[in-house]
Formats: C-alpha cells, structure tokens, sequence
C-alpha cells in the first residue's frame, strides 16, 4: 500500500461518513479506508514477525470502519422528497379550490336556470299597485306566475314581487284586490333583490305540471331582467 495523501483519509471518511455515502458500492475504497484508519502498514515495510500497531481513530465518536454506514441521511432525503411532493400536491388542491370557489361565485343564483324573464311596462299590473304602470315594470307569464318590479324607497332600491298571473277566482290584474300567492324581496345595496319559493299545492296548476311539488324557484332581479333557477 503507498503512502497516503494528506487530504485521502478525509476523503474515505466524507464518502463513508457523509451528507451522501456512496463507499459501500466502492470496495477497494473501503479496504482502503480500514487500513489507513487502522493504521496499517504494507508487509514489506515492517519487521517480519512485528503486528501492526492499533491507532486509535483520528477524530473522537467515529465510528468502527467495518460499521454499515449510516442510512439516517438517505432516509431524511426520502423524506424531504415525499414531504414536497405532498406540499405541492396541497398547493395544488388549494389553487384548484380557490378557481372552484371563483368560477361558482361569478355563475350567480345556485342551480339550474330555467328562465329569463324581461320585464316591460305593457303587460297586465294588479290595481292595487300604488305607483302606476310608469313606474312598475312586469314579465310576461312564467307557468301561471308573473313577476312585477318596483321601485323601493328613495335610494334607489326596487323590489320584486312573484305573483299568479290570475287569482284563483280567475279574475285577472284588473281589480282592486288581490288573494293569490305572493312573495317578494328587494335589493340591499349592492346586493340583488331575490324572491325564492317552494312549488306547493297553492301554485297555479301550470307551475306544478311544470315542477314538481317540493321543487324550489329562485328569482334575481338584474336590471330589467329576472333570472329564473330551480334547486
């Protein structure tokens, strides 16, 4: 065995030692580093019949050379790996709930829209409406319902109003009263005025031949426009 380089057992020990050892796939490298820890010396170099000396090691809490090197730093990269790759998995699943959570936040009244529903100053207003066909707007007939829009307060609000289109008595809007079904809601600030119900028995026979009792309908206003949903 040649005489080491200064810097050679540092290496053997970096390679077994190490952030990454690699110098159980190199056998000489390990025989190599055995021997120079041991501090051996070639047969022809020493006295016939003279053992080698035992050194101790050069730096205290080393451990034995013919000791497997320790797996700890190959475990704590494993680790390391699978924890990013759980990271970006979660970063992902949040991206794509945050897109999710947008993209329902800008598609407006829950469920499924059945109708759109312009409203005009041309069709029938019940006679009770205080404020005169100047300034109420109604749809054309939905199912037996119509929807009528008007103005709310001095902050210019409006409120809608969803009612039969003919009382059950089939008097139309040209009377004084009023004894159908009736339900309404306004806007609050930059919120829309919605009125919601649920399609019972009370329901012109239109409505339920067209949804089913125990359906739910949402209307929205938006503008002169009324956006119809179903649950």
């Amino acid at each position: 065995m040649d005489q080491p380089r200064p810097d050679e057992l540092a290496e053997l020990r970096r390679r077994a030692y190490g952030r990454a050892p690699d110098i159980d796939r190199d056998p000489e490298a390990l025989a190599r580093l055995r021997a120079l820890e041991a501090g051996e010396r070639p047969d022809e170099e020493r006295p016939a019949g003279q053992e080698p000396a035992a050194s101790p090691p050069e730096e205290s809490g080393v451990p034995e050379a013919d000791s497997a090197p320790p797996p700890a730093p190959r475990r704590r990269i494993a680790l390391l790996w699978t924890a990013s790759i759980l990271a970006s998995a979660l970063l992902a699943a949040g991206a794509t709930a945050g897109v999710t959570a947008w993209v329902a936040d800008r598609s407006g009244p829950p469920g499924r829209e059945v109708a759109t529903l312009t409203l005009t100053n041309s069709g029938d207003v019940p006679g009770w409406v205080n404020s005169g066909l100047a300034d109420s707007l109604v749809s054309e007939d939905f199912h037996g319902l119509r929807v009528l829009k008007q103005p709310s307060g001095e902050d210019g609000g409006s409120c809608i109003y969803v009612l039969q289109s003919a009382t059950s008595d089939g008097d139309a809007y040209g009377g004084l009263a009023y004894s159908g079904v009736s339900y309404s809601g306004c806007t609050a600030g930059p919120f829309p005025a919605v009125a919601q119900l649920i399609v019972t028995a009370a329901q012109p026979d239109e409505l339920r031949d067209a949804f089913s009792e125990g359906s739910a309908l949402r209307f929205v206003l938006e503008g002169e426009t009324v956006h119809v949903s179903t649950g």
